[in-house]
């Protein structure tokens, strides 16, 4: 999982950049959350995706956002920046697959 939205001073202090910063992984995805994430929110995309006629098949980046009742999808997007695509590829397993 990629983060980019960071703090603008060390040890995630101080104000948001507002996305001028992305880094991989991100150290609060864990594998439970990632296991969390995966099974509360992007399979059930993809499954209700392929239910509709359309299955997707690429890199779909899933904009997610930590709230106080747990990880919640936030927006999505085909098309990633430049900073975003380069840090999901690095985190690709050799099957293609983050998961």
């Amino acid at each position: 999982m990629a983060q980019d939205h960071k703090r603008i001073f060390d040890g995630d202090k101080g104000p948001n950049t507002g996305g001028m910063g992305a880094y991989a992984p991100a150290p609060l995805v864990d594998d439970m959350l990632l296991a969390r994430i995966d099974g509360e929110i992007i399979r059930p995309t993809l499954d209700a995706m392929k239910k509709e006629g359309v299955p997707y098949t690429g890199l779909l980046y899933a904009g997610i956002m930590m709230t106080d009742e747990g990880p919640r999808w936030w927006s999505s997007t085909a098309v990633l920046a430049i900073r975003r695509r380069r840090l999901c590829c690095r985190l690709l397993k050799p099957t293609g697959s983050l998961f």
